[in-house]
């Protein structure tokens, strides 16, 4: 059941209290009956200062070593109908590109911008969002790996690389709360920056 409430609908911000009043019928049967089920009452308010960070939780050492531990940078297992190629702009390709991989259950939410970055080349670029949500199947005992590829593309400003080959590569995640307000299952956002470690990858000349 989904009720959307129209915050015009209420002259001040509250608290508010609505009831909900259901009633069950019979369908399809031979007698005709009807029956109210209990009432249940529910309060809310509108907050006029709510900011677009208010999402964020508070960061502490121990989740900080969780997220660490959860989130690495991982290259694909081989592909039998050859490689994938993911465009780094009109010179050069990633070959195989790896994907973002979270062992799951988190302490909190992830909703956070994806830059990628090459050992001993300045910058980085922008490189897709991640949002991760819902993460009510995993639970310690019986935890869950889930993938988060980087891309679709990644456009990277002329002259970024010199060559093809093999590259060191490695991906930052940093908090965007407005990302996470596009969601509706995430609770609260962690958020620390995350970076993971160094992966060899290979780049291509187009």
């Amino acid at each position: 059941l989904d009720i959307s409430i129209d915050p015009t609908d209420f002259p001040a911000n509250g608290p508010h209290r609505l009831v909900l009043r259901a009633r069950v019928r019979t369908a399809g049967l031979t007698d005709s009956w009807e029956l109210d089920l209990p009432h249940a009452p529910f309060s809310f308010e509108f907050d006029p200062l709510l900011a677009v960070d208010a999402l964020l939780a508070a960061a502490d050492d121990a989740r900080a070593d969780a997220f660490a531990r959860a989130v690495r940078l991982e290259a694909p297992p081989g592909r039998p109908d050859g490689p994938t190629l993911l465009d780094l702009g009109p010179e050069f390709a990633l070959r195989d590109p790896p994907s973002i991989v979270i062992e799951t259950p988190l302490p909190c939410d992830l909703a956070h911008a994806i830059t990628i970055e090459f050992e001993d080349i300045p910058g980085r670029f922008s490189a897709g969002p991640l949002v991760l949500s819902g993460q009510g199947g995993a639970t310690p005992s019986a935890p869950e790996s889930r993938q988060f590829p980087i891309g679709p593309a990644i456009s990277l400003p002329p002259g970024t690389l010199d060559r093809p080959g093999e590259h060191r590569l490695r991906a930052t995640l940093t908090a965007d709360p407005e990302l996470g307000w596009a969601d509706p299952d995430v609770r609260s956002i962690w958020p620390g920056t995350i970076v993971t470690e160094w992966l060899p990858v290979r780049v291509l000349r187009r």
